[in-house]
């Protein structure tokens, strides 16, 4: 029986080389079932749909939402909201955490309710948006490659964590170049 479903939007497609959140999700899928959320693209056709690709080696979805070429970002939000509502239904997904590694889907997601919300902020942005703003009051873990990011939030939330990229850390390290601000390796 499984008890909860990790729903992951990614900005990420799962079939380029896999980054952070592509090899969090493939060791998920181990113990859990997975439904991973690309972004969407424009459809063949006028009727919005989502495609599934289910991956042979674990419990782990691939979903590439489907958008007609010609819609208005409005209706685009409209949209995926009815078709991740369909997908959740039609998948029986009533226990579910949301894993997001960017917030712009947060505007077609936001009247969900998980379990648990995290936030992979894999890249450091001080580009501020409504869609960052909201996910962050509602995220409920914070995971962040940036130093930055870490001291920013620490005091705001109450699970904030330092999780630098294995192949950043390993670059780093290579080059013998770690450098330490406040006891915390500083941004390269």
């Amino acid at each position: 029986m499984i008890r909860y479903t990790v729903v992951c939007f990614s900005s990420v497609r799962w079939n380029t080389p896999f980054q952070r959140t592509q090899h969090l999700m493939k060791r998920f899928a181990r113990q859990t079932r997975v439904i991973y959320v690309e972004e969407p693209v424009a459809g063949a056709n006028e009727t919005p749909y989502c495609i599934s690709h289910y991956l042979d080696y674990t419990d782990l979805v691939v979903v590439v939402p489907q958008i007609p070429p010609s819609t208005g970002k409005l209706e685009t939000t409209s949209i995926l909201r009815e078709l991740l509502a369909e997908f959740l239904i039609s998948h029986l997904v009533h226990n579910y955490v949301l894993w997001y590694d960017n917030e712009h889907p947060y505007s077609y997601t936001d009247h969900l309710h998980p379990l648990l919300t995290v936030w992979d902020v894999n890249r450091n942005s001080s580009k501020e948006s409504e869609s960052r703003t909201r996910l962050l009051k509602n995220t409920d873990m914070l995971f962040t490659n940036s130093p930055t990011w870490y001291q920013h939030n620490r005091e705001k939330l109450s699970a904030v964590f330092l999780f630098p990229d294995a192949l950043d850390k390993a670059h780093i390290k290579s080059t013998g170049s770690i450098k330490k601000e406040n006891g915390l390796p500083k941004e390269v």
